[in-house]
């Protein structure tokens, strides 16, 4: 009996210091994965999160979201997710997002980057703090090609059997394998596949016009928005936390995945810009075919000013974000 007891107090000791030393090596920034870098702030109809190990989550409000992180949607339903630089994403029903890299330091914005993959579906953008440096890394793969932004609000997906780009307001770039097409706001660029060149750049008719928009409004834009300005104290808390992980790779030089400069992650085996999916090369990186995305129901377009978190609105009357709640 004394020593079956003996037993149990030796295994109970390693066991809190197996997990204070887990916890000491996550306080020294070691572990990458588990670091939040947004928030799901809407959910409407069904979704899920599923991590870089295959565990799948239920999508609820503030689920956190996390690098290799892919958010998904079900028939009839938006996820509205805001990143801790500000950036706000909606994505329409049926749509995959995958978070493949992702750099926020807030005070030494050079190495400040984020990579995102549209693997199907409907999606909105409206940029945060890390598009507002003069020269932004930042970009989105879609099914057909790559967007490079500049500072802006804009939406992306299948519209009309094509792939759509629409611009609300900033520039954004759309490269396909062999051309490019510079699109400006209020304007649109329709993409067939990745071994053909963009469509030349037009404005769109007001009723396709709509209809992109239908694809991603929210049923309750204005109560979205204030829980956003709500969360600002969370939202703060979540950049401290990256920041102190900064400070910490600069004092011993571990941080997070190997090779990683000042942010979240890079090219961690598996996921990432080293292994996507097959598809469109862009900079390195290919993304799938066209996969047809969800139009759906809803009212209330998403994005918006980024009240209440720090960065400054984007502008741009009756386009996307700006018109939360109108």
């Amino acid at each position: 009996m004394k020593k079956r007891i003996l037993a149990i107090a030796v295994a109970c000791l390693v066991a809190v210091f197996a997990f204070n030393g887990a916890q000491a090596a996550d306080d020294r920034g070691v572990v990458s994965v588990n670091e939040v870098i947004g928030t799901i702030m809407e959910v409407e109809g069904t979704g899920r999160v599923t991590t870089q190990s295959g565990i799948v989550q239920i999508a609820q409000l503030e689920s956190p979201v996390r690098l290799y992180d892919t958010v998904e949607t079900g028939p009839a339903s938006r996820i509205h997710i805001l990143f801790v630089d500000d950036t706000e994403m909606t994505l329409s029903e049926n749509t995959s997002l995958r978070i493949d890299e992702y750099v926020y330091d807030e005070i030494d914005t050079t190495e400040n980057k984020s990579f995102y993959n549209v693997l199907r579906g409907a999606f909105l953008y409206v940029s945060g703090l890390i598009a507002k440096k003069p020269d932004p890394q930042v970009t989105i793969n879609t099914p057909t090609g790559s967007i490079g932004i500049r500072g802006t609000e804009f939406w992306g997906g299948m519209i009309d059997k094509e792939y759509g780009v629409l611009v609300n307001d900033g520039i954004v770039k759309v490269k396909t394998d062999i051309g490019e097409a510079t699109v400006n706001p209020g304007e649109g660029v329709t993409l067939k596949n990745r071994r053909l060149p963009p469509s030349p750049v037009k404005v769109w008719k007001p009723e396709k016009v709509e209809k992109a928009k239908m694809m991603v409004r929210l049923k309750n834009a204005p109560a979205v928005r204030q829980r956003i300005v709500e969360f600002a104290p969370k939202q703060v808390q979540l950049r401290q936390r990256l920041q102190q992980i900064q400070k910490l790779k600069q004092k011993d030089g571990k941080y997070m995945d190997p090779g990683s400069k000042g942010g979240v992650g890079k090219n961690v085996p598996g996921k990432g810009k080293s292994a996507p999916v097959e598809g469109t090369t862009i900079g390195g990186s290919e993304s799938g075919e066209p996969a047809t995305s969800g139009g759906g129901s809803g009212s209330g377009s998403s994005g918006g000013s980024h009240s209440g978190s720090g960065s400054s609105s984007s502008s741009g009357g009756g386009g996307f974000g700006t018109t939360l709640g109108n």
